[in-house]
């Protein structure tokens, strides 16, 4: 056989090379659509505090920041609960899954305090 009736030169190890750059292009788009749903449940968590919070301010002398924080579950934390009189807001900070992300997932929801009779 001659020298060129060999195998040709060409893509031979191209899937080797390709493959760690694909699958770390996959983890990254993984990593911010889990962070995505952690943002959408950090609103939904914040939401819920601020109801819980205006409700105990509306139905008890209870400690408003003690009850918006108490229905926060682990890896979410209310950095900040304001009582204005008619509304309570609440400042939720949620846990960050992908690095350099600091800050991003701060929520901030109100609700309305409606008095009732006690």
């Amino acid at each position: 056989m001659s020298p060129r009736a060999r195998r040709p030169l060409g893509d031979g190890g191209q899937l080797l090379a390709e493959t760690p750059v694909v699958v770390a292009l996959v983890l990254v788009v993984l990593l911010l659509c889990l962070q995505g749903v952690v943002w959408a449940t950090t609103a939904l968590l914040a939401r819920h505090a601020a109801f819980e919070g205006a409700r105990t301010a509306a139905t008890s002398p209870l400690d408003v920041a003690d009850a918006a924080r108490g229905v926060l579950p682990t890896g979410w934390s209310a950095s900040g609960v304001t009582d204005a009189g008619g509304s309570v807001t609440v400042d939720v900070v949620g846990p960050v899954l992908v690095p350099g992300l600091t800050g991003v997932v701060t929520v901030t929801a109100s609700a309305p305090v409606v008095a009732e009779p006690r």
